[in-house]
């Protein structure tokens, strides 16, 4: 049974609308931490070593958001959301856990915060859903 999981395009505020239309016009998801670290083939359990050694303040959301990305297989869901606004799309994920330095422009000024962890989607609905016609 296919799994459904939401993701955020950015965690620069100001800048969703923006990270969604490359999400969407690159036909990827893609989520930060970790931005040096090719993950490929690593169990969640060394992700998770990998995160606490970095000691990020937001050490919990970044390991439950590895957790669900890692997880992800073809022919899976992800929503892409305005926070509680309302979600950009929904797409269906097309490949496996990907890494390319710089893949995904999250908005930032900062070039190390650009997303390398990616997965590619084939986009299913593209026009903007408010949650209140959720």
């Amino acid at each position: 049974m296919p799994q459904f999981t939401t993701i955020s395009p950015t965690h620069i505020g100001g800048q969703k609308p923006a990270a969604w239309e490359r999400f969407r016009d690159g036909h990827y998801v893609a989520i930060g931490w970790l931005n040096d670290v090719d993950l490929t083939g690593k169990l969640i359990d060394e992700v998770t070593e990998l995160i606490r050694q970095q000691k990020y303040d937001n050490e919990t959301p970044a390991i439950q958001s590895f957790e669900r990305f890692l997880s992800l297989k073809p022919g899976d869901y992800v929503a892409v959301n305005n926070v509680n606004h309302g979600l950009f799309g929904v797409g269906i994920i097309k490949s496996g856990y990907k890494f390319q330095l710089g893949k995904h422009d999250c908005g930032s000024d900062d070039p190390e915060d650009f997303y390398p962890h990616y997965r590619e989607v084939e986009w299913v609905k593209t026009a903007y859903m408010p949650s209140t016609s959720l």
